[in-house]
């Protein structure tokens, strides 16, 4: 199975990327600023050592576009997608999971938080 383990850039409108890593408050952050998102990680590596194909994709620390991110992950097209989110951001993740959705309409995605 190919697990994609995803962080789209998400931006506001003052142009600050969001920062969901490590279970913690949504941040915004001008300067690019990166924390290992631990729980994922972990989860990464068990994926990988049961044998699954795990895609690390993290668009704010790759400085991608939000649609490169989304066209990058498309070309991919894992079996599931694994976002971790918090309220703050839920509906950008449910447009995204919805328009993902109709580009891969197999995969299977789950949101942690």
């Amino acid at each position: 199975m190919k697990v994609a383990i995803s962080y789209p850039p998400i931006l506001n409108k003052f142009g600050q990327k969001a920062m969901v890593s490590q279970n913690r408050n949504v941040q915004f952050f001008q300067k690019p600023t990166y924390l290992l998102p631990v729980v994922q990680a972990q989860a990464a590596t068990w994926l990988k050592q049961l044998g699954h194909q795990v895609l690390w994709d993290d668009g704010n620390s790759q400085l991608k576009s939000y649609r490169q991110w989304s066209d990058d992950l498309v070309q991919e097209c894992p079996d599931v997608i694994v976002f971790e989110s918090t309220t703050p951001v839920m509906k950008c993740y449910w447009n995204t999971t919805v328009e993902l959705k109709k580009l891969l309409p197999e995969t299977i995605f789950i949101m942690t938080g």
